[in-house]
C-alpha cells in the first residue's frame, strides 16, 4: 500500500487522513464518527464522547428509550 500512488482529485469525505494512513501521524484529523445500520444512523461519536440512538443488540433493534451517552476513554477496548 506504501508504494501506491494516492489519487490527488478525488476525496471520499473531505478529510485528508493520509499522514494517518502512511505512520506520519499517530491521530487522525477526523474527530467525529457516525454510525450507520443500513439507512439507520445508530450511534455518533465525537471527540472522546459516544451516543447511541437506538438498541442494536439482535431481536432488540429499533427506536426506544433514552439516548445513551459514554466516554470512549472510559470504555473497554474493542
Amino acid at each position: 500500500m506504501r508504494a501506491a500512488r494516492c489519487p490527488t482529485t478525488d476525496q471520499s469525505n473531505g478529510i485528508d487522513q493520509g499522514d494517518l494512513l502512511f505512520g506520519e501521524d499517530d491521530s487522525g484529523r477526523r474527530e467525529h464518527l457516525l454510525t450507520f445500520v443500513g439507512s439507520d444512523l445508530v450511534a455518533v461519536r465525537w471527540k472522546q464522547f459516544r451516543a447511541y440512538f437506538i438498541d442494536v443488540a439482535p431481536g432488540r433493534s429499533g427506536p426506544g428509550g433514552a439516548t445513551l451517552i459514554g466516554g470512549v476513554d472510559r470504555a473497554p477496548r474493542r
